[in-house]
């Protein structure tokens, strides 16, 4: 396999095992040599390519590798491509064969994702991504996996680079050539929103063949130009699942489009409520996304001041020296619209120096779904310090979408010389709805700090 971009690794030199290129992880860290290999034979250019066989016993294969740190810079585009060739693939309800492009946070968790799939490609076809770094991207990010009952799969010539740069020869197809030389374009312009209904801000739209591409604004509007044709258009964006469309273009005019991001298949419990379940590091908390500078999960007694866990061996926390951190993790979980809820957590303060005010903690809900914390959306407890002990935060929230949002924020004032916040135990329960009852916190205070 040639290697053509410049921000993650080739296939061309097999690891010690001699079935997966160097610097290729699988999924669960074991090369199976009945499913992975590098073939010498099947290739579309260069030494090999990456050959991937079916397990089909309902489990899937899988390849990832992460860019070095600071592979991705924030608000660039980058395009990825990667050339695919398949041989007796039976998929029947499976995924089939699915390329995943990604942006990941400086300890390689994805914070966006481009998903792009086929089921089958008895020659050579590309497969096309194109995705905008976020405000927490810092590396690229490829996976590369096969969901079917039989078959073979080939990867080949991968390609990672900014969209804005030439791309090279290689990249295209002689068809894609003299297509994107046509002067007979169409102006494609539109809105892009999510499964709520709001803007979408940084999403990426793209048509294929071609690869042409656009950005959406802060309203989600967009506009490129596309020679007449038939294209799959695809619109990538951080948080939301990939949506995917046919768009025939039959007249040299403008094209109104208006988009909408499907619902992303949220959990119907909290996952990791206690935070028992460890990550690849601590700093990652599986079901879990961090925002501003925060830790991670933590051992009971083995942290600052030997604080032990409300319950079990672990919790959450953040801990500061002379300086601050400020920020919080956030999980979104289905609902049923209209329903009652109280959700809870218990959380501890601990500090040296300073006063009270300046190591707090709260407790917020997005009742629409919303996963931005500084949204109007969002109803919070007021800060509050528990003065060294464990203490429960609640809300009651009345669900005004088929998914809420729970929030855990810790904020650290100044630099004392030591700031400790903890979580642990995160809960939902539906209660009654008792009509005109309002939303109250714990301590039964109807206003709630936003």
């Amino acid at each position: 396999m040639r290697h053509v971009g410049s921000l993650i690794g080739t296939f061309e030199a097999g690891s010690g095992t001699g079935r997966i290129a160097d610097g290729w992880q699988t999924a669960t860290g074991e090369v199976d040599p009945n499913i992975y290999a590098l073939d010498r034979e099947v290739k579309r250019s260069g030494i090999a390519s990456q050959c991937i066989r079916a397990q089909g016993d309902g489990r899937r294969a899988e390849l990832w590798r992460v860019g070095d740190y600071m592979s991705a810079w924030i608000g660039k585009i980058y395009i990825a491509r990667i050339w695919v060739r398949t041989s007796g693939l039976v998929c029947g309800k499976n995924a089939g064969v699915q390329y995943a492009f990604e942006i990941a946070d400086s300890f390689g968790v994805p914070c966006a994702t481009a998903l792009v799939s086929t089921k089958g490609a008895k020659e050579w076809t590309p497969l096309t991504a194109v995705l905008r770094c976020p405000s927490d991207g810092r590396r690229v990010r490829v996976t590369l996996s096969v969901d079917a009952k039989r078959g073979m799969v080939w990867f080949d010539d991968l390609f990672v680079g900014e969209a804005n740069f030439p791309l090279p020869r290689s990249w295209w197809r002689f068809s894609e050539r003299e297509h994107i030389a046509s002067r007979n374009r169409s102006i494609i312009q539109g809105t892009v929103r999510d499964w709520r209904g709001m803007p979408v801000d940084g999403a990426t739209v793209m048509l294929e063949p071609g690869a042409f591409w656009a950005v959406s604004n802060k309203r989600g509007q967009f506009k490129l130009q596309a020679p007449i044709g038939n294209y799959t258009l695809y619109a990538f964006a951080a948080e939301q699942p990939t949506l995917k469309v046919n768009l025939s273009i039959s007249r040299d005019e403008v094209e109104q489009l208006q988009l909408k991001f499907p619902m992303p298949s949220y959990p119907h419990t909290i996952r990791n409520a206690d935070f028992e379940e460890p990550g690849i590091e601590s700093a990652y908390v599986p079901g879990w996304k961090r925002w501003g500078s925060t830790d991670g999960i933590v051992s009971s007694g083995r942290w600052l001041f030997g604080v032990k866990a409300y319950s079990g061996k672990h919790f959450f926390a953040a801990g500061a020296n002379a300086n601050t951190k400020n920020g919080g993790i956030y999980q979104t979980i289905s609902v049923k619209p209209g329903a009652k809820y109280e959700v809870s957590t218990w959380h501890l303060t601990i500090q040296r120096g300073g006063t009270p005010e300046d190591v707090t903690n709260r407790l917020g809900v997005d009742p629409t779904g919303g996963r931005n914390p500084y949204a109007d959306t969002v109803l919070w407890t007021p800060y509050q310090h528990s003065f060294e002990r464990w203490k429960r935060l609640s809300l009651k929230v009345v669900a005004r979408a088929p998914a809420i949002t729970i929030f855990l924020e810790h904020r650290q004032r100044q630099g004392i010389q030591w700031s400790a916040n903890a979580f642990d135990c995160v809960s939902i329960r539906r209660i009654a709805h008792q009509a005109g009852a309002g939303l109250k916190s714990a301590s039964g205070n109807p206003r709630l700090s936003r």
